[in-house]
Order: C-alpha cells, then sequence, then structure tokens
C-alpha cells in the first residue's frame, strides 16, 4: 500500500516473478500431504487459500476494472445472438486478452508480468485461428452460393 491507500502491487523487490516463486513454493511443499494419505477438502482449501494469498499482490483488485474496459471496448453496447458460437468465442478471447494486458499494466512497475505477456501472444493467435476459420466459412459458402446460381 501507498500513502493514498490504494494497492499498487508488488515492488521492484517483490516482483511478478518472486510472487511466481512463492507460489512454486507453496504448491510444492508447504501444503503437502504424507504420500500415503489423500488430500482432504480441508487440505485442499488450505493449499488453495494459499495459492490466493500468493496471487493477491500479482493480481491486486484488477476484476474491478473489467466493466470499465469492456465498455470503452463496445461503446455501442455488444447484442449477441445466443446461438452465435462463433462471436462468444471470439469475445471469449477479447476477455482473456484484456485480463493478461491488464495484468501485465498493473505491474508495470514491478518489472511487468511475463507469463502475462506468453498468455497475451497466445490468445492472440488462438483468436487469429477463430478469425481464420470464420474467414473461411464465409468463403465456402459464398462459393457454394455462387457455384448454385
Amino acid at each position: 500500500m501507498t500513502g493514498d491507500g490504494a494497492d499498487h502491487g508488488p515492488t521492484a523487490a517483490e516482483s511478478a516473478d518472486a510472487l511466481n516463486d512463492r507460489l512454486r513454493e507453496i504448491r510444492s511443499y508447504k501444503y503437502m500431504v504424507p504420500s500415503d494419505r489423500r488430500k482432504t477438502p480441508a487440505d485442499m482449501l488450505r493449499e488453495i487459500a494459499g495459492i490466493y494469498d500468493a496471487r493477491k499482490p500479482l493480481y491486486r483488485d484488477n476484476y474491478k476494472y473489467v466493466g470499465r474496459a469492456m465498455s470503452a471496448l463496445f461503446p455501442d453496447g455488444l447484442t449477441i445472438d445466443p446461438k452465435d458460437e462463433e462471436t462468444w468465442n471470439r469475445l471469449h478471447f477479447i476477455f482473456h486478452l484484456y485480463s493478461k494486458l491488464s495484468r501485465y499494466a498493473m505491474n508495470l512497475k514491478a518489472g511487468g508480468h511475463r507469463d502475462s505477456l506468453d498468455d497475451l501472444a497466445v490468445y492472440a493467435m488462438l483468436a487469429r485461428e477463430c478469425d481464420e476459420d470464420e474467414e473461411r466459412r464465409d468463403r465456402e459458402k459464398k462459393e457454394s452460393r455462387d457455384v448454385r446460381t
């Protein structure tokens, strides 16, 4: 926290890499149970709480800005036919791309967040593939109509 009471994320000393190291630590041994016993729901909840504690400084309150960002991306609103699976698929990528970009931006002063950059690249290429598939289907439909006429 800073003097203004806002949580501005990890400091340079507590970079995204350090937070990722902490998460690996939590997953590796802190909440492990003996191998001769199955994890109980309480064990799993403790592990999840540890993951939450490790990730919260990185994620902060990023989720509170999604509505504002989506409103800016779609200033005229957005109506999607519930059966339009392709548009829903593309919207899915927009949410993921925003999430990764905003996480990177929120950690800019701490050196960014490499994992989010990698994810951005993957989601961008998946969105491109989705767009190209839709373009191909549209072309095939047009060619099919042209053949019939």
